[in-house]
């Protein structure tokens, strides 16, 4: 009884398992990206692709591939079905079945990049701010967002925008 036991329990650790994206990952729109995962030959032979953000209010499933060959080991993803935001997963599904999950990434998140130029990351409102539009840098002094021609506070503090010029103007007059 207890080695019947043990092998199951060796069977549910060598599962189907979600490699990448990891939790520490962030996915850029627009930019192809790559699932990858580790199988077993006892694991389905196919399975579908799903993003899925249960987390955020509407939540979100997008089928990304569908009949996505298990020995594979990864697959390429289009970034146009993707749009940004935090807490999304990657679940690997039965194809007839959607509701019979049989892998499911860590969370990550989606961030745009249109005409970004440069990051530097002093603090954790970076990863905030990365999701606007536009390029941008962290300034710590002032601490906001710089982006393109307007900086903006954001997260907690509320939205405040001025312009470059504005800004400057009142730094050269004292």
């Amino acid at each position: 009884m207890v080695s019947l036991n043990l092998l199951a329990l060796a069977a549910v650790a060598a599962a189907l398992e979600v490699t990448s994206p990891s939790s520490n990952s962030v996915w850029t729109v627009g930019d192809s990206q790559t699932v990858t995962w580790d199988s077993v030959s006892t694991d389905q032979s196919s399975f579908n692709i799903y993003l899925s953000n249960m987390v955020n209010y509407p939540s979100t499933t997008v089928l990304l591939a569908s009949d996505v060959s298990t020995s594979a080991g990864s697959a390429t993803i289009d970034g146009s079905k993707l749009t940004a935001g935090d807490s999304f997963t990657i679940n690997f599904t039965n194809g007839t079945n959607t509701e019979q999950l049989y892998a499911q990434s860590n969370q990550f998140n989606f961030y745009y990049h249109h005409h970004q130029r440069h990051l530097h990351s002093y603090h954790d409102h970076d990863r905030h701010c990365h999701q606007r539009h536009c390029y941008w840098h962290f300034d710590w002094r002032l601490q906001h967002c710089d982006l393109d021609l307007d900086f903006w506070r954001w997260k907690g503090c509320g939205w405040l925008g001025r312009s470059y010029k504005q800004r400057d103007a009142r730094r050269n007059t004292g």
